[in-house]
């Protein structure tokens, strides 16, 4: 997360980092953003878990899911859900 947020601000982004996908989803009920980049894999929720809430609290957010840990099924779940890209 923080190498992804390093990334961004670089080209001008600003970042708020999420220590865990929990803390994830309280900053996507109490603030609004452009873009959600959510690891796949998580200990306590996944990123399909972030994926959904982001669409239902921000519509209007582009979601971007990363993985070390890809599967055709979900690819296509992530897309499906409206990912703006996996």
């Amino acid at each position: 997360a923080h190498a992804v947020a390093e990334s961004l601000e670089r080209i001008g982004c600003e970042c708020t980092i999420a220590s865990s996908g929990k803390r994830g989803i309280e900053l996507i009920e109490e603030q609004n953003f452009d873009i959600v980049v959510t690891d796949l894999k998580m200990d306590d929720v996944d990123g399909l878990t972030i994926l959904r809430k982001a669409k239902e609290e921000l519509p209007e957010a582009e979601v971007i899911v990363l993985t070390g840990h890809s599967s055709i099924h979900s690819a296509v779940t992530a897309m499906q859900g409206g990912a703006y890209t996996y």
